[in-house]
């Protein structure tokens, strides 16, 4: 499981313009919400790219802008309460109203895109 930081970090190793997508499908990462399992956790959106959706997958330079605007934000919990994420939380995979089980684990950089690698909670 990695962290918002962690995340963070590892894209600010490529180049700004390099495209990043999810593993799962080429799904293109949105925005930062509270996720639902753990509300006091961020979770990163997703829209589908090419056929199945309009999305373009964010260049690493915005997603790197969208995930450190989330740190120090106010979020709020589905059934309520406030969470203001520090970057060491771990960063999910689900879009608001979620509770997908999915996290980000590593970053493959051996294609065109830098892929975000999607791992599952055991048990889900």
């Amino acid at each position: 499981m990695m962290t918002m930081n962690q995340v963070i970090a590892a894209l600010k190793e490529l180049a700004p313009e390099r495209p990043v997508v999810f593993s799962f499908a080429d799904i293109a990462p949105t925005t930062v919400a509270s996720y639902r399992g753990y509300y006091d956790q961020p979770a990163l959106g997703w829209e589908p790219t090419g056929y199945d959706g309009d999305a373009r997958p964010p260049e690493a330079e915005a997603l790197i802008e969208q995930l450190e605007g989330a740190i120090g934000t106010i979020f709020t919990g589905w059934k309520g309460g406030d969470y203001r994420y520090n970057g060491d939380e771990t960063l999910w995979v689900a879009n608001p109203g979620s509770s997908t089980g999915n996290f980000i684990t590593g970053l493959d950089l051996s294609g065109y895109f830098a892929v975000l690698i999607v791992g599952r909670e055991e048990g889900y």
